[in-house]
């Protein structure tokens, strides 16, 4: 698609509108167009929007670059996420502007590829949570708790133990509260039933927090090798009351069973009332 030239035909609202556009069509070469020349405009000549002999670069709205990134993600181009960055955040700075969180989230979400996690890109996203670094390097805000787990995440699924005790480090330093995406992240890290338990009783400690179906999932057989049954019996109740999704029910049930015959225990299902566990 050929350059549409709207730099200097109409205002920075419209340029705005249509950056999105064409970003969310899946233009990536011209999204970037339409971004740098917003960020980079300087012309005598007055643009329509009433910016004529302006000097300092235009930062358009977070939903419009955001959906720039969001499509740089889609397609895994995280060196021109990388490169973009830079000439964003110089703008930024020029204009004494941060950028959106979200944007962060974006790009630590694409450092961290599930599908194939690169302990240099990890490295990385390890260091953008750190708040002055993220500041300085991108202009970007303090990282939030969705910053941390997406790193911490990705950190879990290859057992990259260090980088996952200076995140919490960091985590506590930088006085961000954990939530159950963090503490299941610990669950996926931890290697034995003993370490599992502990998780969970970190998890039970914390006030306000409830499990998901993944807490379920990852810590019933740390329950049935530690002959915890009853323990277990208490948590999927606990879970039954919070949660009445039918399908997280019924995997949490089957997960239960399974675990129970991995360990050899299924003696104790004639033993309770599981339907207490599992009210109707």
């Amino acid at each position: 698609m050929l350059a549409i030239g709207i730099e200097k035909k109409y205002s920075y609202a419209i340029q705005e509108r249509v950056l999105k556009v064409v970003s969310m069509a899946g233009y990536v070469k011209l999204s970037l167009q339409i971004l740098n020349s917003m960020i980079y405009f300087d012309d005598d000549e007055d643009n329509g929007g009433g910016h004529s002999n302006s000097t300092a670069p235009y930062i358009p709205s977070s939903m419009a670059y955001t959906s720039v990134f969001n499509r740089l993600r889609k397609w895994k181009k995280v060196d021109t996420m990388r490169e973009t960055l830079e000439k964003l955040s110089r703008a930024c700075k020029l204009n004494g502007e941060m950028l959106d969180v979200v944007v962060l989230n974006t790009y630590l979400a694409a450092l961290c590829d599930p599908v194939k996690i690169n302990q240099v890109l990890l490295e990385e996203a390890r260091q953008l949570l750190d708040a002055k670094v993220a500041m300085e390097r991108y202009r970007f805000p303090d990282p939030d708790v969705i910053s941390f787990n997406t790193v911490l995440n990705a950190a879990a699924e290859i057992g990259y133990q260090a980088v996952i005790d200076d995140i919490i480090h960091t985590m506590k330093k930088q006085e961000v509260v954990p939530d159950i995406v963090t503490y299941n992240a610990l669950l996926k890290d931890a290697s034995t039933p003993t370490a599992k338990l502990a998780v969970m009783d970190e998890i039970r400690a914390f006030p306000g927090l409830s499990f998901d179906k993944y807490t379920i999932e990852m810590s019933v057989l740390a329950f049935a090798q530690e002959g915890l049954i009853l323990e277990l019996l208490e948590l999927l109740k606990d879970f039954s009351l919070t949660n009445r999704d039918k399908y997280s029910l019924s995997n949490a049930f089957s997960t239960f069973l399974l675990a129970l015959v991995k360990v050899r225990a299924c003696m104790y299902v004639s033993s309770v009332d599981v339907e207490t566990c599992f009210p109707p």
